[in-house]
C-alpha cells in the first residue's frame, strides 16, 4: 500500500502500521467497519469494501468473529459490492460467507440486491452455497403462505376503528382467562404469545389508522361498544351474533398472527443465529438437524440472558426511581397511582438500556 491514502480505512491501516502491530492493524480496521461511526452511513460501505487493505487482508483472518461480522454487514447492506473479494474469500473460508449469509438476515428478503451476488457466486463455486439458497427458497414461500393466512384473516377488521379493533383484543384477551386459547395444533398459546402477537396486530392497526380514529368522545365510544360489545354480554341482544362471529374471527386471526410469530422465532431466527443446527431441504420440506450440542447449549443461554436483561433494566431503573425522589409522589389519580409508576419505571429501563447499549441520546 502507498504511503499515503484518500480512503478512511486505508488512511486508518497506515497510520496503524506505522505501529508494527502486525495482523492486529487489520483487525482493527475491521472493528472500525463493523463499530465505529466513522464516516457518512451513506460511504461507509463503498469506502470499505473498495479500499486497498480490504484486498490484502490475511486469509487467517477470514474465519475470525470479526470479519464475519464485516461479512454480515456487507451482505445486509446494499450501497457497496466487491464480488472478487467476497469470491475470494468464498474459496479459502466458505463457510464464514455462509454463516454471514444466514447471519445478515437475508432469508425473508427475496428481493434485496445481495440475492443476485449471492447466485453469481454459487455458479461461481459449485456445491458451496446450493443448500443455504434452497434452504432459503422453502423458508421465503413458508413464510409467503403464513403472511398470506394473516391478511385473509385480518380482512374482516379493516373497516373497524382502531377503538373498536383494540376493544376486541380485550375482549379476546378476557375470554381467555379462564379458558385458554390454542393455536392450529391444540397447544395452549402462552401469555408472551399472544402479547406479541398482539403488539404486532396493534401495530398493523395503527399503520392504518386515520387520524380522527385517535379523536373519541362519549358519543363514539358508546356507540362502538352497542355495535360490537354490548351483544357479548347481554345474551338477548339482536346483534350477537354478528357479534360473536367477528370475536371468532378475531380469535383466527389471533392463530395466523401467532403462526407467523412462532415460524420466525421457532425456525427463522435460528437460521439465522444458531449454529448448533443445519437446515436442509427434503423432499420440498425444511429439515433440521443438531450438529453442535455445544452451540446449542449457547443459543439456549444466550436466550435466558436476554429474557433476564429485561429484569436487570426494570431493576436498574427502579433504583434511578427511588433515587430521583419519586418513589413518594403520587403519580396521576390515587387509584392509577401504582400502575403509573410502573408504567413510569418501565418507561426509564427502556430509556437506561437505550442510552447505556445504543447510545442514544434523545
Amino acid at each position: 500500500m502507498s504511503e499515503s491514502a484518500s480512503n478512511y480505512f486505508d488512511d486508518l491501516f497506515l497510520r496503524l502500521s506505522n505501529k508494527d502491530l502486525n495482523d492486529c492493524s487489520y483487525q482493527l480496521v475491521i472493528e472500525a467497519y463493523t463499530h465505529k461511526k466513522v464516516v457518512k452511513k451513506a460511504n461507509k460501505h463503498e469506502l470499505f469494501w473498495n479500499s486497498l487493505v480490504i484486498s490484502e487482508v490475511p486469509h487467517s483472518l477470514y474465519k475470525t468473529d470479526e470479519f464475519i461480522l464485516a461479512l454480515t454487514t456487507y451482505f445486509s447492506q446494499e450501497a457497496a459490492t466487491n464480488f472478487q473479494i467476497i469470491a475470494n474469500v468464498l474459496v479459502e473460508a466458505p463457510e464464514s460467507i455462509v454463516i454471514a449469509i444466514r447471519r445478515s438476515e437475508l432469508v425473508l428478503n427475496k428481493s434485496h440486491a445481495k440475492w443476485d451476488e449471492i447466485h453469481k457466486l454459487a455458479v461461481q463455486c459449485p456445491n458451496i452455497l446450493d443448500d443455504l439458497i434452497a434452504t432459503s427458497k422453502v423458508f421465503q414461500a413458508a413464510h409467503l403462505e403464513r403472511l398470506d393466512l394473516v391478511r385473509k384473516s385480518s380482512e374482516p377488521f379493516k373497516l373497524l376503528s382502531l377503538f373498536e379493533f383494540l376493544s376486541f383484543s380485550a375482549a379476546y384477551s378476557f375470554s381467555h382467562l379462564v379458558e385458554p386459547a390454542v393455536d392450529y395444533d391444540g397447544s395452549t398459546i402462552s401469555t408472551s404469545s399472544q402479547v406479541r402477537a398482539l403488539t404486532n396486530l396493534v401495530q398493523w392497526k395503527l399503520e392504518h389508522a386515520t387520524d380522527g380514529e385517535f379523536m373519541l368522545n362519549e358519543s363514539v365510544i358508546i356507540q362502538s361498544l352497542a355495535k360490537y360489545h354490548i351483544p357479548l354480554i347481554l345474551p338477548s341482544d339482536k346483534n350477537r351474533i354478528a357479534a360473536n362471529a367477528l370475536l371468532r374471527q378475531f380469535e383466527e386471526l389471533m392463530q395466523a398472527q401467532v403462526e407467523l410469530d412462532e415460524f420466525i422465532s421457532r425456525s427463522v431466527h435460528p437460521f439465522c443465529f444458531d449454529d448448533s443446527l443445519y437446515f436442509s431441504v427434503k423432499n420440498e420440506r425444511l429439515q433440521m438437524e443438531h450438529v453442535d450440542r455445544s452451540s446449542a447449549d449457547n443459543w439456549v443461554r444466550n436466550g435466558n440472558r436476554k429474557t433476564m436483561l429485561r429484569g436487570y433494566w426494570f431493576n436498574m431503573a427502579l433504583d434511578a426511581f427511588i433515587l430521583s425522589g419519586l418513589g413518594d409522589k403520587q403519580i396521576g389519580s390515587l387509584e392509577n397511582h401504582e400502575q403509573n409508576q410502573i408504567a413510569y419505571v418501565k418507561a426509564l429501563a427502556c430509556k437506561l438500556e437505550l442510552v447505556s447499549v445504543y447510545v442514544v441520546v434523545n
